[in-house]
């Protein structure tokens, strides 16, 4: 990644191979694109969608993107080709995060509004299923496998994995909730991000001090690990699953945490209100959206931070010195995800 300003921005030629950075702008009702490859720090093109999208625009190997639109119902479609809204699907009530399913038929979406899980099918762009699950579902993640999803519920204080496996057999009716993973009272689980691995869950508990660290394979809670302050919204891993980051914010701060261990190694000051995040292991960049829309000292609002360790090695993340700049994008930021043309 080169950080500078380009001569001017410019909208992918169809076809072309790009990385893009993709941020959720829940108040403009749009999202803001960004070339990785070329301007790194000047918006390409700004997508109008639904209203008060939310999550990160997902997307399949073939550039289909979606994301939430929470008060419209819908999920929007988002084609990375060509930069524009393709349609929109009806789901479930106040849709909030996404999630596909490994294979790119099959797509979860939390709907806060009505205590679902909605199954949407990517060949027939329809909604197929909705599972009962308790209230007000967040950010969903799904394993490495696909064979299951965990769902934070944050009104009920606990991550939910669904069985995804029937949708193999063409049984999407037993699609299900198995198993309920207390996070503690009170807490308000945000997100649930699955390691690359498969091996770790993180629920980032927005109401407590602490994130729950999750064994997926006996689904315990392994470690309660305090994170100084309420507020964590998002979770992001190096590819290896060493190290996580997670956001945290009610104190504009992204923390890293040695997962093999356990502990909290690092703390980085971003732009305020951070949500969520990625791990872009081309660059060894954290981007993390700023959904604050005022300013703090030295940052603004409406901003994704990029958070850039360039090519030093990362174990714990402790002692890393990383450069640290703030992009203006829309309104009220709340998510990121990157597409990269294959």
């Amino acid at each position: 990644m080169r950080w500078r300003e380009p001569p001017r921005a410019r909208v992918p030629a169809l076809g072309e191979m790009m990385k893009l950075l993709f941020s959720t702008d829940t108040d403009s009702g749009t999202i803001t694109v960004i070339d990785l490859d070329a301007t790194a720090t000047t918006p390409i093109a700004t997508i109008p969608v639904g209203n008060g999208p939310r999550g990160a625009v997902r997307f399949t190997r073939t550039g289909r993107g979606f994301v939430t639109n929470h008060a419209g119902n819908t999920i929007s479609e988002i084609d990375a080709n060509t930069l524009r809204e393709a349609q929109r699907i009806t789901v479930g009530v106040a849709p909030i995060g996404v999630s596909i399913a490994p294979g790119d038929r099959f797509l979860i979406v939390s709907n806060g509004g009505d205590n679902t899980v909605s199954i949407v099918d990517l060949e027939s762009n329809q909604e197929i299923y909705q599972v009962p699950v308790g209230r007000e579902p967040r950010h969903p993640d799904i394993t490495p496998s696909g064979d299951f999803a965990y769902v934070p519920i944050s009104g009920e204080d606990y991550i939910s994995k669904i069985d995804l496996r029937p949708l193999a057999e063409g049984n999407v009716r037993n699609v299900r909730e198995v198993t309920r993973i207390p996070t503690g009272k009170g807490t308000m689980p945000y997100s649930a991000a699955i390691s690359p691995d498969g091996r770790t869950v993180i629920a980032a508990n927005n109401q407590a001090d602490f994130v729950s660290i999750i064994d997926t394979a006996t689904d315990q809670v392994s470690s309660a690990l305090n994170v100084g302050h309420k507020g964590a919204r998002g979770t992001a891993y190096t590819p290896d699953s060493s190290v996580a980051f997670v956001s945290i914010e009610n104190v504009s701060e992204v923390v890293a945490i040695d997962l093999a261990t356990a502990q909290l190694t690092a703390r980085y000051p971003v732009a305020p209100g951070p949500r969520g995040l990625l791990f872009d292991a081309d660059t060894g960049t954290v981007f993390v959206s700023a959904f604050d829309r005022t300013s703090i000292p030295n940052r603004s609002g409406n901003a994704v931070s990029a958070v850039n360790f360039g090519t030093q090695t990362f174990t714990s993340a402790a002692g890393l010195q990383p450069q640290i700049m703030d992009i203006q994008v829309g309104a009220g930021p709340c998510s990121v995800s990157i597409y990269k043309s294959p």
